[in-house]
């Protein structure tokens, strides 16, 4: 048998709980014609890129399927029909991740997250500089004279070299 990804979308007014119930009779159906759910991951309610029917915000949930390709045509034909699903899209694959999906909302143990910024590689300070002296730092935009010389070493740089 193959294997498949199909990720739907159902209407805001679903509900978690409802979400649930559409991916067991959707499973069941599935199982009916000889495929396997070996699991299902609920991505939640999310924001929409665009309104569809009307709809700015929606649960998404994907299911990992192992099965014909008619059991796959018999699912695709009743969400086509299901009018609490907004959009459906099934995918074959080579096989299932054993890990949730990137999409799978995480929870930290330590709070929210939200509005901690991480530091960049430009924040960090120059190795061996405090935080005053990397600021302070020339950069060769700085080393342009105003009177047309050459930007090249200085003469006290020469002579170090020279010694």
């Amino acid at each position: 048998m193959a294997l498949y990804e199909t990720v739907i979308i159902v209407r805001q007014e679903a509900r978690a709980e409802g979400v649930a119930s559409l991916a067991k009779i959707y499973s069941e159906i599935l199982e009916k014609n000889n495929g396997t759910v070996p699991r299902w991951e609920s991505w939640g309610l999310r924001t929409l890129a665009f309104p569809i029917r009307k709809n700015l915000k929606a649960h998404y949930f994907m299911l990992c399927i192992d099965a014909p390709h008619s059991a796959i045509a018999e699912m695709e034909s009743r969400l086509r029909y299901d009018d609490k699903v907004l959009r459906y899209m099934t995918v074959r694959v080579k096989e299932h991740n054993s890990e949730d999906s990137a999409m799978v909302p995480r929870r930290s143990s330590e709070g929210d997250e939200r509005g901690t910024r991480r530091r960049s590689e430009r924040d960090e300070p120059i190795a061996g500089k405090s935080d005053d002296e990397s600021e302070a730092t020339p950069t060769p935009a700085d080393n342009n004279n105003q009177s047309g010389e050459s930007s090249g070493p200085s003469e006290a740089v020469l002579e170090k070299e020279q010694a």
